[in-house]
């Protein structure tokens, strides 16, 4: 039976705003299970980040979590101290930045920024033993060996986010965040930070979660995938299933718009524009662009469609058989 590690129940996180609270993320279920591969998909503005901000206790003002639960490893975050948060990121998660390049001290060396995380919390390392460890690290992430003694402006992009997933590893977390690391690099590199993902979530047996909006790279790195829409998470299923049958119409669009070398056929966008989240579309959010629309997702609220224990979408659609339209779900997340 699989461990679960990280478990996330009717999660709720709003922002403020003089127009009215922005909902960002909405009735949010997850579970992760112990060397998951997740891969967290959708456009710009549909809640990925704030998401993998909320698991790290890391909303700030105007945003707040009005309702929910995120369980990690046994550890209920939201009710976590100040000091206890403290011990809890990097040891029990951890998180690869977006943006490497900001993320890295520019004045100090990346040895002595990993140690940083080592001092912070706790671990007391001798001359000899801080740099074995470097040196583990640096192997790890497929880095020479004198990159600790170097300085951020010394080393390139992808070489950077390296260094960010080798100081994400440096107290062995349960689980890894990784917020679009591929961003701003171009395709060779993007593939050797996807190859460093993979390497250590197989040394150290880590959990990922990859966020992200390329579905490609998704497809290349996770076991299993979820699709987020204006704040929900609309379908999770295996990374095979989800490309050989998608069962959302965004999830299709989506997996349409990837070019495809072996046929020719026209890309496909999205029409419109993702809706306000002050007051969104009722019904299902997607129904104003969804090319599928049909009499009851303007008005009602799709019910969850399981697939299996791990697997399920909500859609007024069922695609279970084969693409039938067999009732109309009336319903609540």
């Amino acid at each position: 039976m699989s461990q679960t590690i990280l478990e996330i129940k009717n999660l709720y996180v709003n922002y403020h705003t003089r127009q009215g609270d922005v909902k960002a993320v909405s009735n949010l279920n997850l579970t992760l299970d112990k060397g998951d591969k997740f891969g967290l998909v959708g456009e710009s503005g549909s809640g990925k980040t704030t998401l993998a901000n909320a698991i790290l206790r890391m909303i700030k003002p105007p945003g707040y979590i009005p309702e929910g639960k995120i369980n990690l490893d046994g550890t209920d975050v939201l009710s976590l101290s100040e000091s206890d948060l403290r011990k809890f990121r990097s040891t029990s998660v951890a998180i690869v930045p977006q943006a490497a390049m900001n993320a890295l001290n520019p004045v100090r060396r990346i040895g002595q920024q990993i140690n940083d995380a080592f001092v912070d919390h706790g671990v007391k390392l001798s001359k000899s033993e801080l740099n074995d460890r470097l040196a583990e690290l640096m192997l790890t992430v497929g880095l020479r060996s004198e990159v600790p003694r170097l300085f951020p402006h010394e080393l390139s992009g992808g070489m950077k986010q390296r260094v960010s997933i080798a100081m994400a590893v440096s107290l062995n977390p349960k689980l890894i965040i990784a917020d679009e690391p591929t961003s701003a690099l171009d395709v060779v590199v993007q593939r050797q930070v996807i190859d460093t993902l993979d390497q250590v979530q197989e040394k150290y047996g880590s959990t990922i979660l990859l966020v992200g909006h390329d579905m490609g790279l998704m497809a290349q790195f996770s076991n299993r995938l979820g699709i987020m829409y204006a704040g929900e998470l609309v379908e999770i299923g295996s990374s095979t299933e989800i490309f050989s049958k998608p069962n959302h119409p965004y999830t299709e669009i989506l997996i349409s718009s990837l070019p495809d070398t072996k046929t020719k056929r026209k890309l496909v966008g999205i029409p419109g524009l993702p809706p306000t989240l002050i007051n969104p579309p009722t019904g299902c959010k997607f129904h104003p662009r969804c090319p599928k629309v049909f009499e009851p997702c303007s008005d009602l609220v799709p019910e969850k469609e399981i697939i299996d224990e791990k697997s399920f979408f909500f859609c007024h659609l069922s695609t279970i058989n084969n693409g039938k339209v067999d009732k109309k779900i009336v319903g609540t997340k």
